[in-house]
């Protein structure tokens, strides 16, 4: 089976909190949705674990809501799918990114034919990333974010 990663949101640079709004314009099907932050501290201080910066992150087909979870509950259901920590680097340093990656896996497997999000069957598929860089981190006064979909 061919699959590949596509890329809907190259790197980039947020310096304040807000909302990122991703139009999902695929043709095939996904089977895994990942979110990359990369927060650059400033400070040594711990203020919370790099995941609270990802307030909520919503899939929607214009007003019907697929899928809304929070940093937090994007990791834990990440780690209840695949049984391993989701990747993450907690490095609390000045001027030092802290990395965490967010996956949200459709399907019992990963490119499973059956359960994969198709994003032929919707409209308007969007991507809703509400940030908050300031929550997480050790202080991070920037974050580089991207979004990739793995597809098949």
């Amino acid at each position: 089976m061919n699959h590949r990663w596509s890329e809907l949101l190259a790197a980039e640079t947020i310096t304040a909190a807000g909302t990122k709004t991703i139009d999902v314009d695929l043709a095939d099907p996904i089977s895994r949705l990942s979110v990359l932050m990369k927060l650059t501290n400033n400070g040594s201080t711990p203020t919370a674990h790099p995941a609270a910066a990802l307030t909520k992150l919503e899939i929607v087909d214009g007003s019907d809501i697929i899928a809304s979870l929070s940093g937090y509950e994007i990791q834990a259901l990440s780690f209840y799918h695949t049984k391993q920590v989701p990747y993450q680097n907690l490095i609390y340093l000045n001027d030092v990114m802290a990395l965490v990656e967010f996956d949200i896996h459709f399907g019992r497997w990963l490119h499973d034919p059956v359960l994969a999000l198709d994003p032929k069957k919707f409209k308007n598929l969007q991507l809703k990333i509400q940030h908050n860089l300031a929550a997480g981190g050790s202080a991070p006064d920037s974050m580089d974010l991207r979004v990739r979909a793995e597809v098949f």
